[in-house]
């Protein structure tokens, strides 16, 4: 007996590696858009109260800097989805706009 096509999935005619393919692009796509949104919408206002802080602000910067390989660790051994806010928080150093900044740099100078 065939199964009714209202109850299937947008998955459900995958094979095993199409959907391992699907949900690492899924994840991959909720990293990258969680880590730039967190720059984009608090990377200018913790830019600002770094600089507010001075020297404090700089070891916080630092801190933040080294935290990068022991969030990225934390997040890789977890091995379930638990570890994504580390990853997120590693990979993008608690929101610091490093990125979006390098961009933003790049196209009004035309270099990094």
């Amino acid at each position: 007996a065939a199964k009714p096509t209202s109850l299937l999935s947008p998955t459900s005619e995958c094979d095993a590696e199409q959907f391992v393919l699907y949900v690492s692009l899924a994840q991959w796509l909720l990293i990258v858009v969680s880590g730039l949104g967190m720059e984009a919408v608090l990377g200018e206002v913790l830019n600002e109260y770094v600089h507010s802080l001075g020297r404090v602000g700089t070891a916080l910067w630092h801190g933040a800097q080294l935290s990068f390989s022991l969030f990225v660790l934390i997040a890789f051994f977890s091995a379930s989805p638990f570890g994504y806010p580390f990853l997120v928080l590693g990979l993008w150093k608690f929101g610091f706009p490093e990125t979006l900044a390098n961009f933003r740099c790049a196209f009004q100078h035309g270099r990094v």
